[in-house]
């Protein structure tokens, strides 16, 4: 009797499809025929038996099965004998070959044809045992009510406190999985319906942290284990801004500078802001007002410091008497010092 089980899934599928309705879907129909390449038994130093799945749901015309497989990956020199597949269940494919060579790496794959299809698996591959070695044979797992056909499982972790991480998610084929209270998963692929053992990429992720992809090989009904640690995302430091101290006050000092003849000495003049935050930067002029032949100031101009500070040379000359030097900034702010030269 045919398996009728999946054609209300197609079903719906076919009319959402039709009025737009299923662009989102989270889920996939099991494909309606498929073939998968299983693994090798019985294999000895010149003979093996090779085994495949085959599933062909939809059409009605017997397939017809056989294995291509040769020493070289990709490149199948030789076909094995052929097996007939008919109604529309899964079939075991296995047929037997010989003539092989001791030690040697074989890769094979299964092919299915009939009128309307033509199927290739996924490559595998075995190696002979050598001459003197002693055949063993090799079980077929068989379906456990403790895992599915293709299933993982482990936990996620915090990868810097190692706590596990609750309701992470981890992702992979048409699997999906939520972690529990202490981090820990059990993910399996409920569209695999051939069950021959497959190389999984999961991908665990959690709101915080930054995503982590592995790769799994996982053999049909043994369970396998996957651990993720996942690294925190690191939050962007707020950036304070540094306050932008404007320039207020400007102060000269001393107020009253006394030299004698041909003497030198300093007078420091210092910018700051409202709250006597130091300017630095701020250019200072200093001009000689009166008695230009009395004194010289170096530098002429400079910026202010980190201090916020400019110091500027006053230089007495030969003649006495009295002069005034005023200091001022670009942005209008200005001082006054007076000079008095004595013999």
């Amino acid at each position: 009797m045919k398996n009728t089980s999946f054609i209300p899934l197609y079903c719906l599928i076919i009319i959402c499809g039709i009025f737009g309705l299923c662009s989102n879907l989270a889920f996939a129909a099991p494909p309606p025929y498929d073939a998968a390449t299983c693994e090798a038994t019985d294999v000895t130093s010149n003979s093996a038996t090779l085994n495949g799945k085959v599933y062909n749901y939809f059409s009605e015309s017997p397939m017809t099965a056989w294995f291509q497989y040769g020493t070289a990956s990709g490149y199948y020199s030789s076909t094995s004998s052929t097996q007939t597949v008919s109604g529309t269940d899964i079939t075991i494919v296995s047929i037997g070959i010989s003539g092989l060579s001791p030690d040697t790496p074989y890769y094979y794959r299964i092919v299915a044809q009939n009128s309307e299809l033509f199927l290739y698996g996924l490559e595998k591959s075995f190696t002979t045992l050598s001459a003197m070695a002693t055949p063993t044979t090799i079980a077929v797992p068989t379906p456990s009510s403790a895992s599915g056909c293709h299933s993982a499982s482990g936990k996620v972790t915090d990868a810097v406190t190692k706590n596990g991480i609750e309701n992470a998610l981890v992702i992979g084929g048409m699997g999906i999985s939520f972690t529990d209270a202490k981090g820990s998963y059990s993910w399996s692929d409920p569209e695999e319906i051939l069950c021959c053992g497959c190389v999984y990429t999961l991908t665990a992720s959690a709101d915080g942290y930054v995503s982590q992809s592995q790769s799994i090989e996982i053999e049909p009904y043994i369970e396998g284990t996957l651990n993720f640690e996942l690294q925190p995302i690191s939050a962007t430091p707020t950036v304070t801004p540094t306050p932008v101290c404007e320039a207020v006050f400007i102060e000269a000092v001393p107020k009253t500078l006394k030299l004698e003849r041909e003497e030198s000495d300093n007078i420091t003049v210092t910018v700051t802001g409202s709250e006597g935050c130091p300017v630095a930067g701020e250019r200072v002029t200093a001009k000689v007002k009166s008695g230009k032949k009395l004194i010289s100031v170096t530098p002429s101009s400079q910026n202010t410091g980190i201090s916020g500070n400019a110091v500027f040379t006053i230089t007495s000359m030969k003649k006495t008497g009295n002069a005034k030097i005023k200091f001022g900034t670009a942005s209008g702010l200005k001082t006054r010092v007076a000079v008095k030269v004595r013999k």
